[in-house]
């Protein structure tokens, strides 16, 4: 190797944080054998908003078109969700936690906490609370790096989502936290998915 080569794979940031991925992954598996990560999360999420549209759900899960689509397939297969026309819509379809998929987020709920107890229980309390904001903040300011050029999709951020979420946040800018702000964010967000929610089923 060039002793003017400065790349040193182990030593960048993608390298990393795939390495602290794979143990949460590990982590995550030993505890609920019976479901993905992906699944419990959409699962989890369906459960606290009691619906959502396929659309919605993958966005406020952070995953792309296939990767939300392959999830709600296996967990409709499953029976632990059904899907529905919308009363007032029967072009949009909705999402919603079945009684059996119910039971099962009861069933893995307290053992998703301790994923995340035991995947940062290296650190101390205050190593924590410093990583995650530090790791919103990366999320937060990477999304749109220059509004001037086109963006392909970041997840599921399009670049007319990362306008929207611009606007947003200079509404929201006084907002104290990153996760309140995210929160505030995704409400707005909701009632702009129309034509676009239509389209994934």
């Amino acid at each position: 190797m060039d002793k003017n080569d400065t790349y040193i794979l182990e030593r960048q940031v993608g390298f990393v944080m795939r390495r602290a991925v794979q143990r949460h992954i590990a982590i995550f598996s030993a505890l609920i054998p019976e479901m993905t990560p992906t699944q419990f999360a959409a699962l989890a999420k369906l459960c606290e908003l009691g619906q959502a549209s396929q659309n919605e759900l993958g966005r406020l899960t952070s995953m792309d078109v296939a990767t939300i689509k392959g999830v709600v397939d296996r967990l409709r297969a499953r029976e632990l969700i059904t899907s529905a026309p919308l009363e007032s819509d029967k072009r949009r379809l909705m999402l919603a936690p079945t009684r059996k998929g119910r039971a099962m987020y009861r069933k893995y709920a307290a053992q998703a906490t301790e994923v995340s107890r035991q995947t940062l229980a290296p650190l101390d309390d205050e190593e924590q609370r410093q990583l995650m904001q530090l790791l919103e903040r990366i999320i937060w300011e990477n999304v749109c790096l220059d509004p001037d050029k086109p963006m392909q999709k970041i997840g599921i951020v399009t670049q007319r989502r990362c306008a929207d979420r611009i606007m947003a946040a200079a509404v929201l800018e006084k907002h104290h936290t990153v996760g309140d702000r995210q929160h505030r964010i995704d409400a707005l967000l909701n009632q702009q998915d129309g034509d676009a929610a239509i389209t994934q089923r």
